[in-house]
């Protein structure tokens, strides 16, 4: 058996940390933007590995993508189609499709139609299927009803905007909105059947957002983005070598476009990173039990 390494680096911040709290009541200091600097600093030192994202890749739709099939994004609902249906050929373990489906015409609404065939069929067989229902400032969106028969869940990336840091660095996870649990959960019930929702150490119930959240903890593989699996798109249209690497993965499917800001945000450091990747980091923090508690200031 081997001897557990001590982390000496723990035991210098923990003095400085309390010590510091101390201070910062004494003299007024907001502590949750005090507290927030501490979350970020052991992230960056913790330097954690997961081995869990190892299961997953990641295919993103983005400007090579876009240039190579000599189409604009959104893509026509046929591409999708055969992209899914070449996803499911390689037979990977779920699919986690993230950009909004919808129809812009009737050839749109057919192919709807066999993207909820070969889905439900995938299911039915075994595989897991996880859509992303929109969430803004009107609510929940509505799901197509050539659609319904697939699982959506409600998925939005909490930014620290007017609390804690007040930086825009996503820092939590919504566990679920009015009552309905997130896709983000949804996941990390897929990784980890024992997780029970109302367990997670520091989750809290929003009355104005109607939501339950709880801070997450990082990994490195995020931060520095190590070892994680990606493949572009357009290699998911023809046979390409690339889909032997699908087998037996959770497959993610999502925007990765630089000229658009929402599919970035902020994380511990200040590095930009993918939302596809960080519905997947909190997905597996879930899983694993990696949350904290926030100090009460009660």
């Amino acid at each position: 058996m081997n001897p557990r390494k001590i982390n000496f680096s723990y035991y210098i911040i923990a003095p400085i940390f309390l010590a510091t709290l101390v201070f910062g009541v004494l003299v007024n200091v907001n502590l949750d933007k005090l507290e927030s600097v501490f979350y970020d600093y052991g992230v960056l030192l913790a330097k954690q590995e997961k081995s869990s994202l190892k299961e997953f890749i990641f295919v993103e739709i983005n400007q090579e993508s876009s240039d190579y099939l000599g189409d604009y994004y959104p893509f026509s609902n046929k591409i999708i189609y055969t992209s899914l249906k070449n996803i499911i050929a390689s037979e990977p373990k779920s699919i986690i499709y993230l950009p909004e489906l919808d129809s812009f015409n009737t050839e749109d609404e057919g192919y709807l139609r066999k993207i909820n065939n070969i889905l439900t069929k995938f299911r039915k067989k075994g595989g897991e299927v996880f859509l992303k229902q929109k969430i803004d400032s009107w609510g929940v969106g509505e799901v197509p009803d050539e659609l319904k028969e697939i699982n959506f869940y409600p998925s939005i990336l909490h930014q620290d905007d007017n609390i804690f840091g007040e930086d825009k660095i996503t820092r939590r996870a919504l566990i679920s909105i009015s009552g309905n649990e997130t896709l983000e959960l949804k996941i990390s019930k897929l990784l980890n059947s024992r997780i029970n929702s109302s367990a997670f150490r520091g989750a809290y119930y929003n009355n104005l957002a109607d939501a339950n959240f709880v801070l997450f903890k990082y990994s490195d593989n995020i931060i520095n983005k190590h070892n994680l699996k990606k493949i572009p798109f357009y290699k998911t249209i023809g046979q390409n070598l690339a889909l032997k690497s699908i087998r037996g993965q959770h497959v993610v499917v999502g925007t990765s476009f630089k000229s658009n800001s929402d599919d970035f945000k902020i994380v511990p450091g200040g590095q930009k990173v993918s939302r596809n990747e960080l519905i997947v980091e909190i997905a597996t923090s879930l899983a694993n039990g990696e949350t904290i508690k926030i100090l009460s200031r009660k």
